[in-house]
């Protein structure tokens, strides 16, 4: 399962003295680890499952991304790197470099896309299905707002006066952010949007990289492809 190298060595060095440790200290501050990860077929049986600080827990995920010579088996464990840096609020820059690295490495060279030649159109189906269900939902949503408005006239009358936007936009506002789009000048992404069509998405995406986005104005659901 497991490459026979440095990195399983260290790994095993570290287990070892986890284990060592544990026997002569009944508690510290740490983590419970599996040995061999429930992902590559571990069981959470007492054996298998030691005591480890913080720090070493995370030397050992890191080590295991470096241990395994199956690609499945690797792309698993630099997600388990991720998660476990993630879930926790007390990583440090340096760990957090280390396993962004680590994690963008594994996506560029494990992503879906180059492991499933059909998985481009597999995406776009589901995108179109679930914004189907969208729209079914937001049908509902109206049905059902409106028939409160009418039940409940002054609530709804006061909400909406609550709710009534007040900002100052364009040229009014001395913070709005003065945006070249087409050799004009727009004060602001709701200006842009409003005169223009094109919204904060379009512009940075798309018209700063010279990308063709006319298709993508007033567009409603999954992105349609040039003819």
């Amino acid at each position: 399962m497991f490459e026979e190298n440095k990195y399983s060595k260290w790994y095993d060095n570290i287990i070892k003295h986890a284990k060592r440790r544990a026997i002569l200290r009944s508690y510290f501050d740490g983590e419970y680890h599996h040995i061999i990860p429930k992902s590559l077929g571990g069981t959470d049986d007492k054996q298998n499952i030691v005591k480890l600080t913080y720090r070493e827990h995370f030397v050992c995920h890191l080590l295991l991304t470096k241990m395994c010579n199956d690609k499945s088996q690797k792309a698993k464990m630099c997600w388990a790197l991720h998660r476990l840096t993630f879930s926790r609020n007390y990583f440090g820059s340096y760990q957090y470099e280390i396993t962004r690295k680590v994690h963008i490495k594994n996506f560029t060279e494990n992503h879906p896309s180059k492991r499933f030649s059909n998985w481009g159109d597999k995406m776009s189906k589901i995108i179109e299905e679930s914004w189907k269900e969208d729209e079914i939902r937001r049908e509902n949503m109206k049905r059902r707002m409106g028939q409160w408005r009418i039940e409940n006239p002054e609530k709804s009358k006061q909400i909406s006066i609550n709710n009534l936007p007040k900002p100052m936009i364009g040229k009014d506002n001395p913070v709005s952010k003065r945006i070249e789009y087409k050799g004009n000048f727009y004060y602001g992404w709701r200006e842009l949007m409003e005169q223009t069509g094109v919204s904060k998405h379009i512009y940075e995406k798309y018209y700063l990289n010279n990308i063709p986005f006319e298709h993508r104005i007033g567009a409603n659901g999954p992105e349609k492809k040039l003819p």
